[in-house]
C-alpha cells in the first residue's frame, strides 16, 4: 500500500521502483481506493464540467444539431476532465492530497494538446468503425488507439506537447501493446458495465410502463448524471496509474523522478506550470 504521510519538506507519497509495477486488476483495485480516499475532489472534478453536458443533453432534445452540439461539448469536457483527473492521480502520490484548482490548471496548460489527442482518437475511432464492414480500417483503429492510450499522461507528466505526446505515447507502449489492449479492454467494460446499472432503474421502469410509455424522467435524469460524473473518475485513474505502471517497468520511474517530472524541476510547488518538452522522430 502507499503511505498517505509525509513531512512538510515535500516527500513523496508512493511505492518506489517496482511498486507501481500491477496487472490490470490490481490497477482496476488501486484505482477504486484512489476514488475511496479521494472521491470528494475527484467528484467536484468530474461534476464541474461533465454534470453540465449531461444537463444540456437532456434539454437539448434529439435532433440533429442537439447531438452535435452534445458531442462537440462532450469531447471539449473529455478533454479538460481526463487531464485533471491523470494530474490529481499525481498529486495524491506526491502529496498526500488532490488541489481541483490546480489539477485543472495543469489540465488548462496542456489544454490544446489535451484535445488534439481527443479528436485523434476519437476520430481514429469513429473512423474505423464507419468503415469496419472492410475490416481492416477497425483493427487499425484499435491498434493506434491503444498505441495512443498514453498520450494524454504523457502531456500531463512528462509535459510534453502536440504530436509529440503521441509519439510518446507509441513508444511507451510499443513493447507492451497486448498488455495495454488487455488492461484498456478491462478498464472499458467494467466502465460500461457502471454506466448499464446507472441506468438500469429507468431501463426498468421504462420496460415495465408498456410500449407507449416512458419511465419517470427524474429517474432517466439520475441515471444520466450519475453515469456522466461518478463513472467516469474511474476509468480517467485507471489509465494514470496503467501510465505510472508502464513507466516504472521501462524507465524505473520512482517519486523522485515522478516529482522532477511533474514539477518540472526542484524547488517548485505543484500549482506552478513546468517548461515544455518536445521529442525527435528518432527517440
Amino acid at each position: 500500500m502507499f503511505p498517505l504521510e509525509g513531512d512538510s519538506a515535500g516527500q513523496s507519497y508512493g511505492h518506489r521502483g517496482p511498486g507501481w509495477e500491477r496487472g490490470a486488476f490490481e490497477t482496476l483495485g488501486e484505482a477504486l481506493r484512489i476514488y475511496g480516499l479521494r472521491w470528494r475532489e475527484f467528484l467536484v472534478m468530474s461534476a464541474l464540467v461533465n454534470a453540465p453536458v449531461a444537463a444540456i443533453d437532456e434539454l437539448a432534445g434529439t435532433s440533429g444539431w442537439a447531438w452535435a452540439l452534445v458531442i462537440i461539448l462532450s469531447v471539449l469536457a473529455s478533454a479538460a476532465f481526463v487531464g485533471a483527473a491523470i494530474a490529481g492521480v499525481c498529486q495524491h502520490y506526491l502529496f498526500g492530497r488532490v488541489d481541483v484548482g490546480s489539477a485543472y490548471q495543469r489540465a488548462q496548460w496542456r489544454y490544446l494538446t489535451l484535445l488534439l489527442i481527443t479528436f485523434v482518437t476519437v476520430g481514429a475511432l469513429f473512423a474505423g468503425l464507419l468503415l469496419s464492414w472492410i475490416i481492416v480500417p477497425l483493427i487499425a483503429a484499435v491498434v493506434f488507439t491503444v498505441y495512443w492510450s498514453m498520450a494524454a499522461p504523457s502531456a500531463i507528466v512528462e509535459r510534453y506537447a502536440g504530436l509529440d505526446c503521441l509519439r510518446a505515447s507509441h513508444m511507451l507502449v510499443r513493447d507492451n501493446w497486448w498488455r495495454v489492449f488487455g488492461a484498456l479492454f478491462l478498464f472499458v467494460v467494467v466502465t460500461a458495465l457502471l454506466v448499464f446499472l446507472a441506468w438500469l432503474p429507468y431501463l426498468l421502469t421504462d420496460l415495465g410502463s408498456g410500449p407507449d410509455a416512458s419511465g419517470p424522467s427524474s429517474l432517466r435524469w439520475i441515471g444520466h448524471m450519475v453515469a456522466s460524473v461518478l463513472v467516469p473518475p474511474i476509468p480517467a485513474i485507471c489509465t494514470a496509474l496503467l501510465y505510472l505502471d508502464l513507466r516504472s517497468r521501462r524507465d524505473g520511474l520512482d517519486p523522485e523522478m515522478l516529482r522532477e517530472e511533474y514539477l518540472g524541476g526542484a524547488g517548485r510547488t505543484f500549482d506552478q506550470e513546468p517548461k515544455p518538452r518536445t521529442i525527435g522522430f528518432g527517440q
